[in-house]
């Protein structure tokens, strides 16, 4: 495994050539998808290939698409049939790199994105997984400082430690919105199309199945800036699809996504999450505690109702 110091050397290190298919689904987002496209444009090592897959109603992401042929090699595809699950397999089946890389079309890729990810899988022939860290881009909206803080602790439950460079010790770890592959590996998989709202949660779901045949790390260098939700009920809603979708795998696939999780320490996270916002006028700080107290009830309400619905 890689020795943490070796990625001190960052700027010297000489990597070998390999061909990255950087994969986007995307569904009637076009402003977003401009914006991802254009920090690819940025890279300080651009992609072989950019594999954009469509779900839109109408042609306004293909003309976004169309802007960016003369500076980027696009493979464009419309996929009608819907769901984000079919759509990450298309993706899959059409990408032809050797390092098969997601992101969102709501994130933007820092310009030395690339360049960390194929330094790693060239660092590390045992390495299988590359997962990268997500950072808020909306840095002074509540809502979105919510759904960072749980992302958050959702990454201190499933990596080794907080060090730029650590193995990950949860099959929990599926997050497309940043991660790579190697291609020999992950062509292997597709995800499951049985999950609700068109294959929510479709990345832990194959998470699972991939956790024990191959190597993953977590690199804090491999960033990415998200666009996370900026209103109480989009907050929420993604929540509650959440819990119902995790717990819909756990009754028809009897995978059981809740065991690694720390219950413990919850108040010294709270308050931990509060200092690290200091930026925060008083009522600000209110409502961010309020939001972040009732966030995880959504969860569980979604939860319940899969079991509800489930019988």
């Amino acid at each position: 495994m890689i020795l943490k110091e070796q990625l001190n050397s960052i700027g010297n290190y000489c990597y070998k050539k390999m061909k990255i298919s950087v994969m986007i689904v995307t569904k009637n987002r076009p402003r977003l998808l401009e914006t991802c496209l254009t920090s690819l444009v940025k890279q300080t090592l651009l992609p072989d290939e950019v594999v954009v897959i469509d779900g839109s109603g109408d042609k306004s992401s293909g003309k976004v698409v169309n802007c960016f042929k003369n500076d980027l090699s696009i493979v464009y595809k419309k996929e009608s049939r819907g769901g984000i699950a079919r759509a990450r397999n298309l993706a899959l089946k059409t990408a032809k790199g050797e390092l098969l890389v997601f992101i969102d079309d709501d994130g933007e890729a820092q310009k030395d994105w690339l360049q960390a990810i194929v330094r790693l899988f060239n660092q590390d022939k045992s390495i299988d997984v590359v997962m990268g860290r997500c950072i808020n881009f909306y840095e002074k909206n509540i809502f979105a400082l919510v759904q960072q803080a749980y992302y958050d602790r959702w990454l201190e439950e499933n990596i080794d430690s907080g060090n730029r460079l650590t193995t990950v010790k949860s099959a929990y770890f599926g997050d497309f919105e940043n991660i790579a592959f190697r291609s020999s590996f992950i062509k292997k998989y597709r995800c499951s199309l049985d999950l609700p709202f068109g294959g929510f949660s479709e990345d832990i779901e194959l998470a699972f199945r991939m956790w024990s045949k191959g190597v993953v790390v977590f690199n804090s260098d491999v960033l990415v800036k998200h666009k996370h939700q900026r209103t109480f009920w989009g907050l929420i809603k993604r929540n509650w699809q959440k819990g119902y979708a995790d717990q819909t795998i756990f009754l028809t696939k009897k995978i059981d996504v809740f065991s690694h999780r720390n219950r413990s320490g919850f108040f010294g996270w709270l308050k931990k999450c509060l200092k690290g916002n200091q930026g925060l006028s008083v009522y600000q700080k209110g409502l961010f505690l309020l939001v972040l107290l009732i966030y995880p009830f959504f969860y569980r309400l979604g939860r319940w109702w899969a079991r509800l619905t489930h019988r």
